[in-house]
């Protein structure tokens, strides 16, 4: 047996994944067990499941790929340090004390990852982070080779890589390095549309569709495209190429000061105040950003492409967590086939270092679940225990698809916890929040008394794989929800819920085959109201993702929620 543990230590989204004997078989965040949002601790609770999932001990593993190393780009490093700005200076050291730091994993392991990881006598290797993330996409993807790209914020000294991916390895031909960052730009602008907290990117792209790129040309100051698929940011309008970046966070939260300076500000007036109204000149700055986005990132395609001379790609990186900046990709027809796989955050990279390590030389037969499905699962006494914990009663169904189809048409918001727990950011049909797409009150109960944000955002569909065409135009298998459709005007009213403000609707296409179960549930709901979807949100407040039975009932405590549905096993309200 040969079993490898890849792990994303203080990196946000911090995550584990096991591979044993070729398969990947667990993954999981940090995040879900600490309830710590994008927590970027190691990943101690994360590793210990994937291998208690397989009944392995650290002395079982044979070797432990560790995402980061502090020496990749080295040579960059200093010749920043040469450029006379102090906080490149701050930076490389930072750099060096992090390799001082970690030198001997052997040695710290026990004190980082809990006393039974003395046992661990195998072999320790550094992956180099960009090169992770390609590696995570490509070998998901089935494809036997393929260009490979990560446009992402930052990670060792890389915010974006491209190369090949194939049957001897993933080759890693290109990076754009310290400052310039297109994840950083996104962040920047979230910040000064009063979206501060870690991830405020994702939030900036749901206002996009509610207005017009108007502001484009001012957008487009602030980066240049340059030949060969690069770009640079224009330093005036950001602080981190002046004063540095804050790469870690000792307390296991991620953080990130302003990125905007005064000459943003004089560009694009003042930063909008955490509860001040979203206005039409806010919704407008997010759609010009977006529509920036879309332009460098088709830019860098095409240079991929071209430089390849691949027809498929696989993509990944904090960027392409936008389902819409996703689409466009898709539609420009660059590449015949896009693979997007279902952590394209850094919890992704932990699944890339196995792999690099388990399939170094490609000689590995490569044998790959295509499912987001890696997470815990929990046994009956599991559930029952904690809802006798909470003080619940529950009754047991003989179908808890058939219940669950019956109260989405009846109105009722739905928790729904089955099985394995999703590995990245989307709910798929595992810890979901469901509810009938088709009455757009439900959009506002959803944000009023479950979800506790802004309006703006919105929510997406799971759709029937083999009814997708009626639906949306153009469609194109989204197992993992990661692309942005247009719904069909005969349909657009008639799914009121999801369908977003410009037509849009982000979907998860889901087939029998992948998902037996969610699928058997939305087509029982189709059954009974003629609509092939169902609205399908991930199941927390502001929380992380659910993990356990006891997380779900303590989610359903706290909102409005009308029921809960845990296997076979069901409360309401």
């Amino acid at each position: 047996m040969s079993a490898v543990l890849g792990i994303s230590p203080y990196c946000a989204d911090a995550a584990a994944a096991l591979i044993v004997d070729g398969v990947l078989v667990a993954a999981a965040e940090e995040s879900r067990f600490n309830r710590a949002r994008h927590s970027s601790a190691f990943p101690r609770h994360a590793a210990a499941f994937c291998l208690a999932s397989q009944g392995l001990a650290w002395s079982d593993l044979d070797d432990l790929a560790v995402v980061g190393n502090p020496t990749a780009q080295m040579q960059e490093h200093i010749l920043f340090v040469l450029s006379g700005r102090p906080a490149y200076t701050k930076l490389i050291q930072d750099r060096f004390q992090s390799v001082a730091r970690h030198v001997d994993w052997e040695r710290e392991l026990p004190e980082l990852a809990g006393p039974e990881a003395a046992t661990f006598r195998g072999r320790v290797h550094r992956i180099n982070h960009p090169l992770a993330h390609l590696a995570d996409a490509f070998v998901g993807s089935r494809f036997d080779d393929a260009a490979v790209l990560c446009i992402d914020g930052m990670g060792d000294f890389a915010s974006t890589a491209w190369g090949v991916g194939s049957a001897t390895g993933v080759r890693l031909d290109g990076t754009i390095l310290f400052p310039h960052s297109l994840g950083l730009l996104a962040t920047m602008f979230a910040q000064l549309l009063g979206f501060r907290e870690f991830g405020g990117e994702a939030r900036m792209a749901g206002a996009a569709a509610h207005g017009k790129p108007v502001h484009v040309d001012a957008v487009r100051q602030t980066i240049a495209l340059k030949p060969g698929g690069r770009f640079e940011l224009v330093p005036r309008f950001f602080t981190h190429p002046e004063f540095g970046l804050t790469m870690l966070w000792p307390d296991g939260v991620p953080r990130q000061e302003e990125l905007y300076t005064s000459a943003t500000i004089e560009l694009f007036g003042p930063p909008r105040l955490r509860y001040e109204d979203f206005r039409p000149n806010h919704r407008d700055l997010a759609a010009s950003v977006q529509e920036v986005i879309v332009d460098a990132v088709l830019h860098i395609a095409k240079h991929v492409r071209d430089a390849t001379g691949k027809r498929r790609l696989c993509y990944t990186g904090l960027i392409a967590t936008d389902s819409r900046v996703n689409a466009k990709l898709l539609a420009s027809r660059f590449f015949d086939e896009i693979y997007i796989p279902p952590a394209v955050t850094d919890a992704g990279t932990a699944v890339g270092a196995a792999a690099l390590v388990a399939y170094g030389d490609g000689s590995a037969r490569r044998t790959w679940p295509f499912t987001a499905a890696l997470g815990p699962t929990f046994s009956v006494a599991a559930i029952d225990a904690a809802i006798r914990h909470a003080g619940r009663t529950a009754h047991v169904v003989a179908d808890p698809a058939e219940a669950a189809a019956e109260m989405l048409q009846e109105g009722k918001l739905v928790g729904w916890f089955q099985d394995r727990m999703e590995f990245g950011p989307r709910a798929l049909g595992h810890r979901s929040i469901l509810a009938d797409p088709r009455k757009a009150e439900v959009r506002q109960r959803l944000n009023r008394e479950v979800k506790f944000r802004e309006a703006l955002r919105p929510f997406a569909a799971s759709v029937l794989e083999e009814r997708a065409a009626e639906i949306v135009v153009e469609p194109v298998r989204a197992p993992f929800m990661e692309f942005l459709f247009t719904a069909r005007e005969e349909w657009r009213a008639r799914l009121a819920a999801v369908v977003h403000a410009d037509g849009s609707l982000r979907a998860q296409t889901v087939a029998a085959a992948d998902e037996p179960l969610f699928h058997r549930l939305i087509s029982e709901f189709t059954r009974r109201t003629g609509c092939p979807a169902v609205l399908n949100t991930s199941f927390n407040e502001d929380t992380p993702i659910v993990r356990s039975p006891a997380d779900a009932i303590a989610c359903f405590e706290n909102t409005g929620l009308d029921a809960l549905v845990l296997g076979d096993r069901v409360i309401t309200t």
